[in-house]
């Protein structure tokens, strides 16, 4: 058996019957080359990082275009926003994996700066949805998920008595959210 820590290199066809171990950051995962394996890359039969093997067979397949790609949803950013993560969370735990009008509904009651933003990321990812998809209503989506991150901190100075000072953060957010068809929330 052949080691290498090479994953970017391609397969030719001189080593088609050989089995060799290629490491994915963990462990060493063993391809045995077949004619259908020349012209990949030995990355693409094992992920990196996982001790999870990808099956050759599933990866012909996919190359062939018999398994198809689960849909992942529509998609919306806003980065760098002016509020605390903190403080953003408990808004968005409400209206995660609510009906798109009632999560809506929802954010407009609400009196906090963070129920603004997420409405309009929601909003911004519903627009998305309904660009990409004509056959879409927004009666058909839901929020399937949202989620907060931390951006970096400002650091600002705050005086304080006998020359001395304290370091003000000024915290930053970052709001994604993925809504997808309510046909599909059982999955």
């Amino acid at each position: 058996m052949i080691k290498t820590y090479s994953r970017c290199s391609t397969i030719i066809p001189e080593m088609v019957g050989f089995t060799i171990s290629v490491y994915n950051g963990k462990t060493w995962v063993p391809v045995y080359v077949t004619e259908n394996l020349v012209g990949h890359k030995f990355g693409e039969f094992s992920r990196p990082g996982s001790t999870e093997v990808m099956p050759i067979q599933t990866k012909i397949e996919e190359e062939i275009g018999v398994v198809m790609e689960a849909k992942k949803g529509y998609k919306a950013v806003a980065k760098y926003l002016m509020v605390s993560p903190t403080k953003v969370r408990p808004i968005a735990n409400l209206v995660r994996k609510k009906p798109y009008t009632e999560a809506v509904a929802i954010l407009e009651a609400m009196p906090q700066k963070g129920a603004g933003l997420i409405k309009k990321v929601v909003q911004s990812a519903a627009a998305n949805a309904l660009s990409q998809n004509k056959q879409l209503d927004e009666e058909m989506l839901y929020v399937k998920a949202i989620c907060i991150d931390e951006g970096p901190r400002l650091k600002r100075v705050w005086p304080r008595s006998h020359g001395r000072r304290d370091i003000l953060l000024k915290r930053e957010s970052h709001i994604s959210v993925v809504l997808d068809e309510l046909a599909s929330m059982g999955e």
